[in-house]
């Protein structure tokens, strides 16, 4: 991730997808678009790649393993694909 966020710097003109909390303050703070785990399930299921009924079944399977995953934000993806 430290490496993604070094180039991306340098280029200034990339979104950020991580996981990692420092990465993603220091990365907003520096004005980057940060994304997570959700905003890949949210674009699986735009593009087709992922219908809903199997978004919300990998989904709920990460929320039992990813304890830091935000159960608010993944409540109401869910509540949007059902």
């Amino acid at each position: 991730d430290l490496s993604l966020y070094f180039y991306a710097k340098e280029l200034k003109e990339f979104m950020i997808l991580t996981g990692d909390n420092k990465l993603r303050k220091e990365a907003e703070k520096l004005g980057f678009e940060v994304h997570g785990v959700l905003r890949v399930f949210e674009e699986m299921v735009n593009q087709k790649i992922l219908q809903k009924q199997l978004a919300v079944q990998k989904l709920e399977e990460l929320m039992k393993v990813n304890l830091w995953l935000p159960v608010r934000e993944c409540e109401k993806l869910i509540g949007v694909w059902i």
